[in-house]
């Protein structure tokens, strides 16, 4: 019974792993493998973790298609940023998509401030999204750091 359960165990992982390769197009699986074998040549099992993590990264960022509460063409617009920005690095890609879209949500219910008039509040959100407008982690560290010197100023 034990070895049964054994050999199911690795029937399955076996088959997990294959299907986690085959849903990638070829050119991302090879350039996943040749990334991880120049990264870490002869470590076999840290290439592998580095191909599974990547791979997994490439399934979650491709099948992450919309964001609630955010309109189409800038979720779109996010996704193509980071691509170009993280060339090949799909794990960075995901963890930047991820980053951006909180900070964009953020941006959106960041409407008061203890100390800070509304206009002047709106003013400077106008002013680091006209200097930063594709990056919005940047659009809030900025606002953040406006804000702070604001109230150290007043």
């Amino acid at each position: 019974m034990k070895g049964t359960a054994i050999m199911l165990t690795f029937f399955f992982s076996v088959l997990f792993s294959l299907t986690a390769y085959a849903q990638l197009p070829y050119d991302v699986e090879r350039s996943i493998k040749d990334t991880a074998a120049n990264e870490h040549p002869g470590n076999y099992s840290l290439q592998n973790f580095e191909i599974k993590r990547q791979t997994k990264a490439y399934n979650d960022f491709e099948s992450w298609e919309y964001e609630k509460n955010m309109d189409q063409r800038t979720f779109d617009d996010l996704k193509e940023t980071v691509i170009n920005e993280h060339p090949g690095n799909y794990a960075l890609q995901l963890f930047d998509l991820k980053r951006q879209v909180a900070a964009y949500h953020f941006l959106q219910k960041y409407d008061y401030v203890d100390g800070v008039p509304y206009d002047v509040l709106n003013d400077l959100k106008y002013d680091v999204a006209y200097r930063h407008p594709t990056n919005f982690a940047l659009q809030k560290f900025e606002l953040q750091r406006q804000i702070k010197a604001y109230l150290d100023m007043h």
